[in-house]
């Protein structure tokens, strides 16, 4: 995740509109503010999570993964990003019900790969409800 972080650093001064020289300082920011809301977002979530239920909701990676994103969409962009994962997430539970597979509570689905495709499908189409 750590190449992604850097990588969206280096497309935001890449692609700021005002061009690469007045890009540098004001270009980092809206990332910059995306990766730590990002990670703090998820990370403080997961921390709550395992004080009231007593075990781990989230993976390790999932709040450095939202950090990452953070860094490609912005914080105006993590609101969809969580959208579409938890949209993406919930159609494969459906799919599990639809061809009668049992699904408990209990289960456990890789929430990265859903970042993952809310990350692309944001970073495609922008924030939903701001374009």
């Amino acid at each position: 995740t750590l190449p992604l972080f850097v990588s969206g650093l280096i497309a935001a001064v890449l692609l700021y509109p005002g061009g690469l020289g007045a890009a540098f300082p004001s270009a980092l920011i809206p990332p910059l503010i995306g990766a730590l809301v990002g990670f703090g977002g998820l990370w403080l979530l997961a921390r709550l999570y395992r004080v009231v239920r007593g075990r781990e909701g989230l993976g390790g990676g999932d709040p450095f993964l939202l950090g990452a994103s953070g860094a490609w969409v912005g914080w105006t962009g993590l609101p969809s990003v969580l959208l579409w994962a938890s949209a993406a997430g919930l159609s494969v539970v459906l799919a599990m019900l639809i061809v009668r597979r049992r699904v408990s509570a209990t289960d456990r689905l890789p929430f990265g790969v859903f970042l993952s495709i809310g990350v692309w499908l944001t970073w495609l189409y922008g924030p939903l409800g701001l374009s």
